[in-house]
């Protein structure tokens, strides 16, 4: 998709934002040699990427524009733990706007970073 002309011919950018951002996301993924899909827990979760190179799931990455809101925030991350403890993976990341914090969830670490700086390659 490209997200320019999206933004030019759309009347509501505003409202494509979450879109956008995964978009990117997506986008980045695929450059850094990632096949991707997305991931559904158990219990019917989530997760907006499941990332395989080779044939092991490596990485598991959510997408969102804040995790200002309690609801939104507790989702994104149940719905991380869930995958990563199916997976025995020890890292996942949730790619937001602005947010950087890293969340320790038992033995999981989840790592939040800002979508600029990640995409630059400053997601330590």
């Amino acid at each position: 998709m490209d997200t320019g002309l999206a933004n030019r011919v759309s009347l509501s950018f505003s409202h494509n934002l979450g879109a956008l951002t995964e978009n990117l996301a997506f986008l980045e993924l695929l450059r850094r040699g990632a096949d991707l899909s997305y991931y559904r827990t158990a219990s019917g979760c989530e997760v907006n990427f499941a990332c395989r190179r080779g044939r092991a799931l490596d990485e598991l990455v959510q997408v969102t524009l804040s995790l200002a809101d309690p609801q939104v925030r507790k989702r994104e991350v149940d719905a991380l733990t869930e995958a990563l403890e199916e997976q025995d993976l020890a890292v996942g990341l949730v790619l937001t706007e602005s947010d950087r914090e890293d969340i320790a969830v038992g033995k999981r670490m989840i790592k939040v970073r800002p979508l600029a700086g990640w995409l630059c390659g400053l997601d330590a």
